[in-house]
């Protein structure tokens, strides 16, 4: 059975995917290496350098060598994976932090606006759109990438994955719509592809442009287990 967990919850990176580990600490959550204040580029290079950052003198310090197509591991599980964060990767740290183990106000009205309310936290400045793997026909994004490096969603709201924290349109069940001020992010009926973007105002936030905008920030989450 396979088993993984979340190690860091969110580890932020701003172009530093290619620095060398001994060169700068790059696994960071501090106000400077948020997915607002530093690098800015395309889904489809944060893509790829994330899951860069497991290859031979590069960030993590480890060995790993990745497909160039897929993204997956082509040479044998390490029993680590980093990766461009996904929509439910940042639904669950949104979620976390708004329990009892997290921030004990809305991010937006914090004097540090971290998950924790302190400097242990990840900061979400909550100032630009993030963009996370998760989008609609995101084939024409990420070509032949590995499904478990995405989410993809329908333009109908019932295609809400589990731990997204992006809540629904209908008033049966709203989910997190709403939640500390969040807005819908669902798409329309605009045949173009698009990805989904994160944060801005609102932790909660989710918005799908009708198009692509090529350059924003991202972040990387780091996961452990077996089977990678």
């Amino acid at each position: 059975m396979k088993k993984k967990k979340m190690i860091i919850g969110v580890v932020i990176i701003l172009g530093m995917a290619l620095l060398p580990v001994s060169s700068k600490a790059v696994l960071q959550a501090n106000p400077n290496t948020n997915g607002t204040n530093g690098k800015s580029d395309s889904a489809e290079n944060w893509m790829t350098n994330i899951r860069k950052m497991e290859t031979k003198n590069q960030a993590m310090g480890l060995e790993e060598t990745i497909d160039n197509t897929t993204k997956k591991s082509a040479s044998g599980s390490n029993g680590i994976d980093v990766h461009m964060i996904k929509s439910t990767e940042w639904g669950t740290v949104a979620i976390l932090s708004t329990s009892g183990y997290g921030n004990n106000k809305k991010m937006q009205e914090s004097t540090i606006r971290s998950t924790t309310g302190n400097k242990s936290g990840v900061y979400f400045p909550l100032t630009k759109w993030e963009v996370v793997a998760a989008g609609v026909n995101l084939h024409a994004v990420f070509p032949n990438v590995a499904p478990q490096y995405f989410n993809l969603y329908t333009t109908k709201n019932t295609s809400a994955k589990v731990g997204d924290a992006l809540g629904t349109e209908t008033t049966k069940n709203p989910g997190c719509d709403g939640w500390h001020g969040a807005t819908k992010g669902w798409p329309n009926s605009d045949p173009d592809w698009k990805m989904l973007f994160r944060g801005h105002s609102y932790l909660f936030n989710g918005a799908i442009s009708p198009g692509y905008w090529g350059s924003l920030g991202s972040r990387a989450a780091v996961v452990c287990g077996e089977g990678f």
